[in-house]
């Protein structure tokens, strides 16, 4: 009997054992479930886009009085191109810009008062929330305002 001619290259390779292919089904698993993973946190973003609660007041006398506490002025400053705000009692908002005739930049909108996360803000109707801070601070947009009549 003659025995078959074996090449150098595959004299020098060490045969395949169950332990190599099991190292590899493993990286194979771990990489799997890091896509897997991955994948969930690009296209989870329920929480995201949730909306925070936001209850409108629906007491007369608390209604009144959050309404005269946030009747005012309010401006992130003095200077040109600074955002000015002025709440009413009888509902009304209204944005402008310091120095600015825009009329983009210049609106006025209706709100309802409401709390969210406890605290009070003004709901308008197309303008966003308007937080309530204090009786002499207000947020919009992160921007904050304060209180100057």
């Amino acid at each position: 009997m003659s025995t078959p001619p074996t090449s150098a290259a595959s004299a020098t390779l060490p045969p395949r054992s169950a332990v190599s292919y099991g190292i590899a089904f493993t990286l194979m698993l771990a990489g799997l479930a890091l896509a897997g993973y991955a994948l969930d946190a690009v296209f989870s973003v329920d929480s995201v886009n949730e909306v925070p609660d936001v209850v409108l007041l629906t007491e007369p006398a608390e209604l009144a009085a959050r309404s005269a506490e946030a009747a005012g002025t309010y401006a992130t400053g003095s200077q040109p191109g600074d955002r000015v705000i002025t709440v009413t009692a009888d509902g009304r908002i209204s944005f402008r810009a310091l120095g600015t005739k825009d009329v983009f930049a210049n609106n006025s909108d209706t709100f309802q008062l409401a709390r969210q996360d406890r605290k009070f803000c003004l709901l308008t109707a197309g303008s966003g929330l308007v937080e309530i801070a204090n009786p002499d601070t207000l947020v919009y947009c992160r921007d904050t305002y304060r209180r100057t009549q």
